[in-house]
C-alpha cells in the first residue's frame, strides 16, 4: 500500500523524519514523533485522491489577486491577499497573508490540469524551512490556483543579478548556499529527486532565506538500492544536469548534487548563465571531454573546489548533501575556514570524505606525479617563474588562464589535479604536457647556470627536458579546440531539452 508502516523505525525505512504534529514524551525526556515518507502522486490510480490527501482546499472568496508578477508554464503567477478563515484561525493563522498564486489558464486540458495540480500534491508533503510551503489549492472554480507563501525577493537568479554591486557579503552568500543544501538534504532523505535544481527555482524571502521551489520536473525515486528515477522523455535542463542523467535519463540524489554545484557557480557569479552562450550540444560535448566551469571572480578556492567535487564524472564519488551541508555549516560558524587549505569535520579532512585540498599534496589527489618528482618540482618552483616554465614547454598561451584562476607559481600546479586544470580552461593535451614537465623537471644546475648569464645570452633548454610533445603540437591542439566542431554520436540533444 501507499501508507507507510509506522511500526518500522524511520531509520530502517530510509526516510527522513517529517513532523506531522503528533508526538509523545518518553520517560527519558526524549520526544518520539510519527513521520511520513514522501509518496509520488503519480503512483495514485486517482490523482484526485493524492490531492485530497496532501493539500487543503481554499475558498476562492478569500483570495484577492493584487498584481501579476510573472508567468509560468501553465499560466500567470500573481501576488495576492488571503483572508483568514475559521479553519485558519483555529490553526493559529488569524492574520491576512500575502501569498503567491499560480494560476492555470482557463480552458486547459484535463492533462494540463492534472500536471498543474501534481506539483501541489508534491509540495503538500514537505515541511522544512528551506522548502517552499504550500498553503492550499482552488479546484472547484476557474481559474484553478495553487497558493503558496510569498517570497519578497523573488527567484534567486534575478535577486543575484539585481545585487551584483558589492552589497551582498561573502558570509551572506555562504549562508544562502547552506540553506539550499539543507533543503536538498531534507528532500533527498525523503527519497525525492528534484531534477531541476537551479537558481531560478530557488526563492528568496526578505531575510535572505532561500527556499527550494518549482517541483514541475520533480519525482520520487524507485525503492531500489540505487534510488534512481528513470524517464523516457520530457524536458531536461542541460546546463544544470549531470552527464549520466542526460545520456541515460537516470536521475538520482547524485545528479541533484551535480546541479547544486552549478547553483554554487550561479551564486558566486551573481546570476551569470552557466556555459554562457554555448549550445546545449557544445555543453554536453565539453563536459564529456572533461571541461568544468572556471571559478567566478573573487570566489574562494574552497568553494570552487566544492563545485568541482559536485561535478565528478563518477556519481558515486560526488559528496552527499549531508556532507555538503556539514561543510557549509562549518564555514558559517568559522568563516576563516573558507580561506584555509582544508576543513576538519569529526577529525576527518576534506580529502578523506571525497574532497581534494590545495594547501598540501594529498596522497589521494589525482596529480599523476610521484612524491619524488613533486619534491624535485617544488625545488624547481623556487628558481623559475610560472610564466617562464610554461613558455619553455610551449604553453605560454596558458599563463593568462592560470593566472586568472589564481595559479601564480609552479608549486601551485603540483598541488592541482587533472580536473582542476581542465576546469581552468586548459585542454587535456595541455594538462598532460604540464604533467610530463613536472615529472621530469629541468636539472637545477642548468637553470642556475642560465640565471647567472646576462639576459641576452639566456637560451631555454631543449624542450625534451620537459615534454616529448612539441610546441607546434600544443598550438594544433589549442586551435583544434577553437575551430573543430565536436559531435558525439552516442549523445543527441532533442528539441525537448531545455536551453535556459
Amino acid at each position: 500500500t501507499l501508507t507507510p508502516d509506522f511500526s518500522v523505525p524511520a531509520s530502517q525505512v530510509g526516510s527522513p523524519l517529517i513532523n506531522y504534529g503528533s508526538s509523545q514524551s518518553t520517560n527519558y525526556g526524549e520526544t518520539i514523533t510519527r513521520f511520513k515518507p514522501y509518496v509520488d502522486p503519480a503512483a495514485y490510480e486517482d490523482p484526485n485522491q493524492a490531492l485530497l490527501e496532501f493539500t487543503n482546499d481554499v475558498d476562492p472568496a478569500l483570495i484577492r489577486i493584487t498584481e501579476i508578477i510573472g508567468s509560468g508554464e501553465f499560466g500567470e503567477v500573481c501576488k495576492g491577499i488571503l483572508q483568514p478563515s475559521y479553519r485558519m484561525i483555529s490553526s493559529d493563522i488569524c492574520q491576512v497573508q500575502t501569498v503567491a498564486i499560480k494560476t492555470l489558464k482557463p480552458g486547459s486540458s484535463d492533462k494540463a490540469k492534472g500536471d498543474f495540480l501534481m506539483e501541489a500534491s508534491i509540495m503538500g508533503q514537505f515541511t522544512h524551512e528551506n522548502v517552499i510551503r504550500l498553503i492550499g489549492v482552488v479546484t472547484k472554480n476557474e481559474p484553478i490556483m495553487i497558493v503558496i507563501e510569498y517570497m519578497e525577493n523573488g527567484s534567486l537568479d534575478q535577486f543575484l543579478r539585481k545585487n551584483d554591486n558589492g552589497i551582498l557579503k561573502l558570509m551572506q552568500i555562504i549562508d544562502m548556499l547552506r540553506g539550499i543544501a539543507a533543503g536538498m538534504k531534507y528532500l533527498t532523505e525523503k527519497g525525492f529527486v528534484h531534477r531541476d535544481l537551479a537558481a531560478r527555482n530557488v526563492l528568496v524571502d526578505s531575510n535572505l532565506l532561500c527556499k527550494i521551489a518549482d517541483f514541475g520536473l520533480s519525482r520520487g525515486v524507485e525503492g531500489s538500492v540505487e534510488q534512481e528515477y528513470t524517464t523516457n522523455g520530457g524536458k531536461i535542463p542541460v546546463r544544470w544536469t549531470a552527464p549520466e542523467a542526460i545520456t541515460h535519463r537516470k536521475f538520482t540524489a547524485a545528479s541533484d548534487v551535480w546541479s547544486f554545484g552549478v547553483v554554487i557557480w550561479e551564486v558566486c557569479s551573481f546570476g551569470e548563465r552557466p556555459y554562457w552562450d554555448w549550445t546545449n550540444q557544445k555543453v554536453i560535448s565539453e563536459i564529456t571531454l572533461g571541461y568544468r566551469l572556471p571559478s567566478p571572480m573573487d570566489t574562494p578556492i574552497s568553494l570552487h573546489n566544492l563545485m568541482l567535487q559536485c561535478w565528478h564524472i563518477d556519481r558515486h564519488k560526488r559528496p552527499t548533501f549531508a556532507q555538503i551541508l556539514k561543510i557549509l555549516e562549518e564555514y558559517v560558524r568559522q568563516p576563516a575556514l573558507i580561506y584555509s587549505d582544508g576543513i576538519c569535520l569529526d577529525n576527518t579532512t576534506l580529502s578523506n570524505v571525497g574532497f581534494s585540498t590545495f594547501g598540501t599534496l594529498p596522497r589521494t589527489l589525482d596529480t599523476g606525479i610521484s612524491e619524488a618528482a613533486a619534491a624535485a618540482s617544488l625545488s624547481l618552483s623556487s628558481q623559475i617563474s610560472l610564466d617562464e616554465f610554461l613558455k619553455r614547454i610551449g604553453l605560454g598561451h596558458c599563463a593568462l588562464k592560470l593566472n586568472m584562476a589564481g595559479v601564480s607559481r609552479v608549486s601551485d600546479l603540483i598541488r592541482l589535479g587533472h580536473i582542476d586544470l581542465l576546469s581552468y580552461g586548459l585542454i587535456a593535451e595541455e594538462v598532460q604536457m604540464i604533467r610530463n614537465a613536472l615529472k621530469r623537471p629541468c636539472p637545477t644546475t642548468t637553470l642556475q647556470h642560465m640565471r647567472n648569464r646576462p639576459e641576452h645570452q639566456r637560451v631555454p633548454p631543449p624542450l625534451h627536458h620537459f615534454s616529448s610533445q612539441s610546441h607546434s603540437a600544443a598550438v594544433r591542439t589549442s586551435s583544434r579546440l577553437a575551430t573543430m566542431p565536436r559531435v558525439l554520436s552516442s549523445i543527441s540533444t532533442s528539441n525537448k531539452d531545455i536551453d535556459r
